[in-house]
C-alpha cells in the first residue's frame, strides 16, 4: 500500500511537471503571441519556429525533450524501469492535457522523443533520425512526427516483447500522437498543411 501510494504521488507530480508548456512560456516572452492562437496553432516546437523564430523553436524543443528525459533517466539510473516509463507516460498526458492551460497542450512529439532518448538512447536516437528525416523530406513537422511515433512503437514491440510495460506505453504514445494530428492528417488530404518552415507574420 505504501509502494502504490508513493507510486501515485510520482505520477501525479509527473503529471503536473508534464503540464508546464514552455511554448506558451517563452512565445509570451519573445513574441508576446500565444502558440494555440498563431501559426498552426499547436503549442510546440515547431510552431514557435513559424511565429518567434529559431531560437525561441530550440529552446522550446530542448525544454520539453528534457522536462521528459531528466525525470526517466535518473529513474533508470537508479534500476526502476517500469517507474521511469509510467513516470515518462504521464509527463507526456500532462504535455498533452496540460491542467494550467485548461487541458489544451501541444502534440507530445518533443516529449516522447525524451522519453525514448532517457529509456533506451540507441532506439531514442534512431527514432529522432526517422523524425528529422520524415520531416525534412516532407517539409511537414506532423509527418515527422506521427511518423516516427510509428516507427518508436514497432520498435519496441518487436525488439521488447516480453516487457509489458514497455510496449503498454509505446502503444499508447503512437496513438495519442496520432489521434492528436488528425487535423494534420485532414489537411494534408485537402493539401492545407502548414509547411515547417513558413514563418507566420
Amino acid at each position: 500500500m505504501h509502494y502504490y501510494l508513493q507510486l501515485s504521488l510520482l505520477l501525479i507530480g509527473a503529471y503536473l511537471l508534464g503540464s508546464v508548456c514552455f511554448a506558451i512560456l517563452f512565445a509570451r516572452l519573445f513574441c508576446r503571441r500565444d502558440p494555440r492562437r498563431h501559426g498552426s496553432g499547436n503549442p510546440g516546437a515547431s510552431n514557435m519556429l513559424r511565429i518567434a523564430g529559431r531560437w525561441p523553436a530550440a529552446l522550446t524543443l530542448l525544454c520539453d525533450i528534457g522536462k521528459a528525459f531528466i525525470p526517466v533517466f535518473i529513474l533508470f539510473a537508479l534500476s526502476y524501469p517500469a517507474v521511469a516509463l509510467l513516470v515518462g507516460l504521464a509527463i507526456f498526458l500532462g504535455h498533452l492535457f496540460p491542467l494550467y492551460h485548461r487541458f489544451r497542450g501541444g502534440k507530445g512529439v518533443a516529449v516522447y522523443l525524451g522519453i525514448y532518448l532517457a529509456a533506451w538512447p540507441e532506439l531514442g536516437l534512431i527514432i529522432l533520425g526517422f523524425w528529422l528525416l520524415l520531416a525534412a523530406l516532407s517539409n511537414y513537422a506532423s509527418v515527422g512526427g506521427m511518423g516516427a511515433s510509428i516507427v518508436a512503437c514497432l520498435l519496441v514491440v518487436f525488439t521488447r516483447p516480453a516487457d509489458d510495460i514497455a510496449r503498454f506505453v509505446a502503444i499508447v504514445i503512437m496513438i495519442l500522437v496520432v489521434v492528436r494530428h488528425r487535423d494534420n492528417v485532414h489537411n494534408l488530404m485537402r493539401g492545407r498543411e502548414t509547411t515547417l518552415f513558413r514563418k507566420q507574420r
